[in-house]
Order: C-alpha cells, then structure tokens, then sequence
C-alpha cells in the first residue's frame, strides 16, 4: 500500500486476549494463563498488572470464558494524532520529512481494543510536506472499530476489536490551548529546558525574524483513545483502544516570529517525539 505522503510498510492483525483465550484447547483457567503469559508479555497485549501478570491473567480468562453476547454495537470511527505543528503565536510554521531518508521517517503504531479486544500494527514512512501557516494543526490518523457488549458475572464487558486503518486527516487548530500569551507554562507539568536554545526575544527589535532547523522526533508514546458511540448510553468511556506509537522521525521546521515579542518553546516532559508548543509575551 502506498500514496504519495505514507508508504506502509507492514501491517497485521494482532489477537488480543480474547481472541487467544477462545482460541485454547481447554485446561484450567490457571493452565491457560500460565500458557499465555509468555506471548502476552511479549506482544504487548494489555491486560493489566495491578495483581502480577499470572494472577492478572487468571481473573480475566475466567471472566472471559463465561461471557456471553449481549449487543453488537457495529463498526464505529475512531482518530488519533500522529503529528502536530504548533506554530508561534502571531508567526508561522511548516514542517517537511521529505527531504529525509525512509529510515528517518518512520512510525509505527500498535493498537490493542479495550475490554481485552484484538488489534493491529503498523510500521509506516511519513512523506508529509506542510507549508508555513498562520495556526497549529494536526495530522490525524483514522482507524475503524468493531464494538460489542457481553453479559456476564458482574457487570457487562464491552469489548472493542480494532479492525482497520482510514485516511489520513489534515485538521486545523486555530484555538490551540498551548501555543498562547498569558502566564508561564508551569515548570513542575512542562518541560522548558529542552527546547531552551530555541527560545527567541524580539521585545526590543523591530522586524520578524525567520528560523530553519533540523528536528530529531523520537520516543515512545502511550494513551487511551476513547470511542464515542451514542449506542453505548451511560457507557461509551468503556469504548476504545490502547496506543502505543514509536517514532523515529527527522524533519526539516521552518518559523517565522514576529518582532515585539519572546517566545519560548516548551514541551510536556519526556515527549521527544513532538514538536515543541510556544509560549509568548
């Protein structure tokens, strides 16, 4: 699968744990966890640890080996930010990966469904091409979901299954909480030291000033992404998926920053696979 701004590298299917507990022979519910512990450990499959993972285990295949359907909800769509361009307020801003090599451009994203629901995984080369703008936007990637509820000991488990991949989305930001005037952003929730040597004071000078740097994104990211399903009535916060995305990006950042002003990049701590925010006064 290719398209000019995303080339796919690989893309699977990924059981999750209901999946692996229907799939067994038989055996205990102790057999079977000691028989998936080794796999769910290292595929990454989310199940909780609050017990131990074995303990963990246990508990859940009992529980899902007496679930029964109650609902199918059907496909739903579902997003999530892969990338975003904060841009400094009153300047501009653009970002281009295409000048970098594929081995410096690549994503990839690993999804579990809540309620232990099957995934997906997929590596990907970002090609994107963003040209200078006024305000912060968001490159969004769209995934489709299958949701279900089942009945049950206790209360009723709602089960969702990622089940493929969508577009790509552009979305603006123009009202972007982070990149504003006002107070500091607090040093105890934000990291100002990273970014430090990009900071700019142009209180004093009277023409805008235009800055090209090379950005290194790498790290890992982990979230919940929430479903909205009206279907779910009172329990649509129990739909969604488990993210982790691992980047290795390098990309070429274009700003322009208006005189009168300072500003100054910041970012949430230990998030070095993001662009800065901007913070000005």
């Amino acid at each position: 699968m290719e398209r000019p701004d995303f080339t796919v590298v690989a893309d699977e299917a990924v059981d999750g744990l209901a999946d692996r507990v229907a799939a067994l022979p038989g055996g205990t519910d102790e057999e079977a966890a000691a028989r998936l512990e080794a796999a769910v450990e290292a595929d990454g499959v989310p199940v909780g640890t609050e017990r131990g993972l074995r303990d963990t285990l246990q508990r859940a295949i009992a529980r899902l080996r007496t679930r029964e359907l109650v609902a199918d909800l059907g496909e739903a769509a579902a997003a999530f930010e892969i990338l975003a361009l904060h841009v400094p307020p009153g300047g501009k801003a653009g970002v281009d990966v295409r000048r970098s090599t594929a081995a410096e451009r690549r994503m990839t994203f690993k999804l579990f469904g809540f309620g232990f629901g099957g995934g997906r995984t997929m590596t990907a080369e970002l090609n994107e091409g963003i040209a200078e703008r006024g305000t912060c936007m968001r490159v969004v990637q769209q995934v489709t979901v299958r949701v279900r509820r089942f009945g049950g000991e206790g209360e009723d488990l709602v089960t969702t299954d990622v089940t493929g991949w969508g577009e790509r989305r552009f979305v603006t930001a123009p009202g972007c909480p982070h990149c504003r005037a006002g107070d500091e952003p607090d040093p105890f929730e934000y990291d100002l030291l990273s970014d430090q040597a990009d900071a700019l004071d142009l209180r004093d000078y009277d023409t805008e000033v235009r800055r090209e740097r090379v950005a290194v994104l790498e790290g890992v990211r982990r979230s919940e992404i929430g479903v909205d399903l009206p279907l779910l009535a009172g329990g649509a916060a129990t739909a969604g998926f488990h993210l982790e995305q691992r980047t290795s990006l390098s990309c070429a950042v274009a700003y322009t920053f208006p005189p009168g002003r300072r500003f100054v990049p910041y970012r949430v701590y230990g998030d070095g696979a993001a662009l800065p925010y901007w913070h000005v006064s």
